[in-house]
């Protein structure tokens, strides 16, 4: 069933009241641009100024899609179900309706051919809501009164001009939807949003209020691209605290905190979504992900021993243990955390005659991951040189040191070892197996791990896995992975209630996905980007690992 990829956030967001006010307001708006070019102009634009247009939305912006406007984007997705579940097959139904008998008309196709839609999503400060604006490029339209004057007569609508200063706003009434819809043209951009404020905000041409530090794709990859994504990390503390009634965990909380912006293009997959691009952060910022950017990237191993119920992960690897340190410690320098790192060390040296930091280092491995899993148990896993050789070190400082159920004694040593990823490991269990260094705050997310991993129960076992870990690069510094059916409780627990709705289990939605990543590699002071999402195969079997 056709669908339009750009909404896909969009209708996760929204009541299902607003979800139909947003669709209409899609299509009243490609209306609007379609009757406009149409009427005023019969030229084809080659060359768009994507980044005018970008740069024109108010800054608040977390999230702006881009897709071209031509017969090859509607064609890969048309029969795809893969984003119909985000919303819903009813509502697919209405846009399939809208194309056929509006979009695939040959005099308006041709209007139309090659111009670039952008959708963006604005989370409100103190709200629980998200307001979308529609802008386009304006080249060729002379007069859009008349324009909104044609699509009023054929919908009973009415019509009205405001002033605002010297811009003007024409505001669309649309009895059925008891709604009003705001135009404006403004810097050649035409813009469309059901919040008057937010087009206010497009209007407003200071600088600091417009988006004018994104990172931007290059002409030939937006050229050769059917779909472009591109993300303001800035803004998604708002949409993070529109999103979840209480705190994130560990997946959201590092992108809460980023620094950055990225611009990905489309890869198209009949059964997946795959972008990639570059992430620009700034390096001066006080940023975890940040602490990676010097390194070259590494084959991500650590993955193979994710326990078949593995929720989400979040793993980081490096190819120089000595860099990565020193970029550790000027992090914490950053944070004020140095002084108390240092405090806590001499403490259990002078407790325990251990001098924990320089043994820890000295064995310390290439990568170390955090793993959420199903039961919402956390365990940290630490690739390390020699576990026999560490294993003395760490039972000396433990609570019980002839325990079968060692536990450290001193609280938050592995955020000042490692930091921020072991942020909530407190006071963790701990065990060595096979130069691994395990963690959790329970003695059970200890036991499970363990029966997972002796048993050889991992999630690398599993065919559709195996498959999507195919679509991934196979190496990186930062990954995130996040395995939706064994996620879906948890995830859906932390949302608040009227967005928690979407991920009923009777409707399409999230359920119909497998699993989500997103990767960061490092290059030249930035971050290669990856990030793929896969849809559910009806049946999931253990891969075949037969050798013959």
């Amino acid at each position: 069933m056709f669908s339009y990829p750009d909404l896909n956030i969009l209708f996760l967001l929204q009541t299902d009241e607003m979800r139909k006010i947003i669709l209409i307001a899609v299509f009243l708006f490609l209306t609007a641009v379609t009757i406009t070019a149409f009427y005023f102009s019969r030229i084809k634009l080659p060359g768009q100024n994507t980044a005018n247009i970008i740069n024109q939305s108010p800054q608040n912006a977390a999230l702006v899609f881009e897709f071209k406007n031509d017969p090859e984007f509607y064609a890969l997705f048309k029969d795809s179900p893969l984003l119909t579940s985000f919303i819903g097959q009813k509502k697919a139904n209405e846009l399939q309706y809208l194309h056929d008998h509006l979009l695939k008309q040959a005099e308006i196709r041709s209007a139309l051919s090659n111009r670039s839609i952008f959708i963006s999503l604005h989370p409100e400060i103190n709200s629980n809501n998200t307001e979308m604006l529609l802008t386009t490029n304006s080249n060729g339209i002379a007069d859009l009164q008349e324009s909104l004057e044609t699509i009023v007569r054929q919908t009973n609508a009415a019509i009205e001009s405001n002033k605002i200063g010297n811009k003007t706003i024409q505001i669309i009434y649309f009895p059925a939807l008891k709604e009003a819809f705001y135009f404006t043209i403004n810097a050649e951009v035409m813009a469309g949003s059901f919040s008057k404020t937010l087009l206010l905000n497009f209007l407003d041409e200071r600088v600091e209020n417009k988006f004018n530090n994104l990172t931007q794709l290059s002409d030939q990859q937006n050229k050769n691209s059917i779909a472009d994504l591109y993300v303001n990390y800035q803004q998604f503390p708002v949409l993070f605290k529109m999103l979840f009634k209480n705190q994130q965990d560990d997946f959201f909380r590092f992108l809460t905190g980023f620094q950055a912006n990225s611009a990905l293009s489309l890869n198209y997959k009949s059964d997946a979504l795959l972008f990639n691009g570059y992430t620009q952060t700034d390096t001066a910022a006080a940023t975890y992900l940040n602490l990676f950017l010097k390194q070259q990237p590494v084959k991500n191993s650590i993955k193979d021993i994710y326990p078949i119920n593995t929720a989400s992960a979040i793993s980081f690897a490096y190819n120089q243990t000595a860099g990565f340190l020193k970029e550790l410690d000027n992090w914490q320098i950053k944070r004020h955390d140095d002084l108390k790192a240092k405090a806590l060390f001499k403490l259990i040296r002078e407790e325990t005659g251990v001098s924990i930091q320089t043994a820890f280092r000295k064995q310390l491995g290439k990568e170390f991951a955090v793993i959420t899993t199903a039961e919402n148990e956390k365990v940290a896993v630490v690739k390390v040189k020699n576990g026999s050789e560490l294993e003395p070190f760490l039972r000396n400082i433990s609570v019980d040191p002839d325990s079968n159920q060692m536990r450290l004694k001193y609280h938050d040593l592995f955020y000042y070892l490692l930091g921020e990823p072991f942020l909530h490991f407190k006071q963790p269990y701990f065990v060595l197996i096979d130069n691994y260094l395990l963690l959790s705050e329970s003695e059970t997310g200890i036991k499970n791990y363990l029966g997972n991993y002796h048993q050889q129960h991992f999630i690398s076992e599993d065919q559709q896995y195996y498959e999507f870990d195919q679509l991934l690069a196979e190496q990186s510094n930062i990954s995130f992975f996040m395995h939706l059916p064994n996620s879906f409780q948890n995830f859906k627990n932390r949302l608040r209630p009227e967005i928690a709705k979407s991920f009923g289990q009777k409707n399409p939605g999230w359920k119909d996905y497998f699993a989500v990543a997103l990767q960061f590699t490092a290059s030249q002071n930035n971050f290669y980007t990856n990030l793929y999402l896969q849809q559910s195969k009806p049946k999931t079997v253990k891969r075949d690992t037969t050798v013959f």
